[in-house]
């Protein structure tokens, strides 16, 4: 047999006889009498050894150096008077609008001709598609100005500067898609002002049915407005009010409650309607009107469970809950509050309900539960002395908020 030292993994090759070998192996052990332990090792293993010991030595790598320094580049440098890469976003919105026209119109569109013949046709689809992809990336100005460009060629290259935009009426009813989405816009920017302005407008342009979406943002610009209002002068709610109704009345638009849309309006799933019958309860109680808010939020609760959306239904339940509190059902709202606490593992629910037992006047109720939400994970016992934290963040109503003010007063 002759053996195979080139490091592959199979080190025999069997093309002799067995006892080449032993005779490789003897004559390996006359030559290194300092290496006893070969002689008790297997003809395999010696064999091996044979291969490691007739190895040559390993060759030093050379050095490595580096490379010689070049001459510096004769190219020229970048030019620091160029504008900055901001204006550049614009220059590519600039070239989408143009791909998103039609005919020769394209030629007009840089500088927004409206003498053009014919004038600017845009693709509405096209301009969707665009703006919606720079929403969903945060760019909301870039988005703003594709669809405020795009509405303007639609309507004669006469509303770039104007909020909302100034629209043909010819061309209305095409351009609503493009105010809904603007008015999203504007919501997200916190512009609540040009945000109900555009809504109202896609509304107008385009009829109860075909904005149907626009009466939503409208609703949502409405509250946020209403809100900000609010917390600028908390004494005089009467603006904020105005506000508030103004959202209800555009999610029972939205809806369809009235006679005009009832027989037209359609939902894809039950989560469309609980979501604006939910957004209205919310409304309705920002008014103090509490038992419509009630069964508001008791409708989406039925609604979200319809759509197996679990979670948002027993929220719906515990903010019905509240609303009855409010509304003086405290025996209601008492077992609404012990159901949800024995179905979900929730410190808020069991602090709503350590409320209520002091409200009764269940002081050994209070207490108790009250010991035991505390040892929760996560239960932030300590964060419910926050009269703004249990209003804003945790979306308890006043009368709530106020019964566990009490009863932390009474510890």
């Amino acid at each position: 047999m002759s053996l195979n030292c080139n490091g592959s993994s199979d080190v025999f090759a069997f093309t002799g006889r067995i006892e080449n070998v032993g005779t490789t192996n003897q004559n390996f052990l006359d030559a290194d009498p300092e290496a006893p332990l070969a002689r008790d090792m297997s003809t395999a293993a010696s064999a091996w050894w044979v291969c490691v010991a007739s190895r040559p030595a390993r060759v030093k790598p050379r050095e490595r150096r580096k490379p010689p320094r070049r001459a510096p580049s004769s190219l020229p440098g970048p030019d620091l008077s160029a504008p900055p890469k901001t204006h550049a976003s614009r220059r590519q919105v600039l070239a989408f609008l143009a791909l998103v026209t039609s005919g020769s119109s394209r030629k007009a569109v840089a500088g927004c001709d409206a003498t053009a013949n014919p004038p600017p046709v845009v693709d509405i689809a096209a301009t969707l598609e665009q703006a919606r992809e720079l929403y969903g990336t945060g760019r909301l100005d870039e988005a703003a100005f594709v669809l405020v460009t795009a509405i303007s060629f639609a309507s004669g290259c006469d509303s770039l500067n104007s909020v909302p935009p100034r629209l043909d009426p010819a061309s209305a009813s095409s351009a609503v898609p493009l105010l809904k989405l603007l008015g999203d816009i504007y919501t997200d920017q916190l512009r609540w002002d040009d945000a109900i302005a555009t809504y109202t407008l896609a509304i107008d342009s385009g009829g109860a049915l075909n904005a149907r979406g626009a009466f939503f943002g409208r609703a949502n610009a409405s509250e946020g407005k209403a809100l900000q209002m609010s917390r600028l002068d908390e004494k005089n709610t009467t603006s904020a009010d105005a506000l508030y109704t103004q959202a209800v009345m555009d999610y029972t638009l939205c809806l369809g409650d009235t006679d005009t849309l009832n027989s037209t309006v359609t939902y894809a799933t039950s989560l469309e309607k609980a979501t604006i019958t939910f957004e209205r309860a919310r409304a309705l109680g920002a008014l103090r009107r509490w038992a419509d808010a009630k069964r508001d939020y008791e409708t989406a609760a039925g609604l979200f469970l319809s759509g197996r959306d679990k979670k948002k239904s027993d929220i719906a339940t515990a903010q019905a809950a509240f609303c009855a509190f409010e509304d003086g059902d405290l025996l209601g709202a008492t077992h609404t509050l012990e159901a949800l606490s024995l179905r979900l593992y929730s410190s808020d629910v069991r602090a709503a309900l350590v409320a209520a037992y002091y409200k009764a006047g269940d002081f050994t109720k209070a207490e108790s539960l009250w010991l035991d939400l505390c040892q929760l994970q996560g239960a932030q016992c300590g964060k419910y002395s926050n009269e703004k934290w249990l209003l804003e963040y945790r979306q308890w109503t006043p009368g709530v908020v106020r019964g566990m003010q009490d009863f932390l007063g009474m510890r």
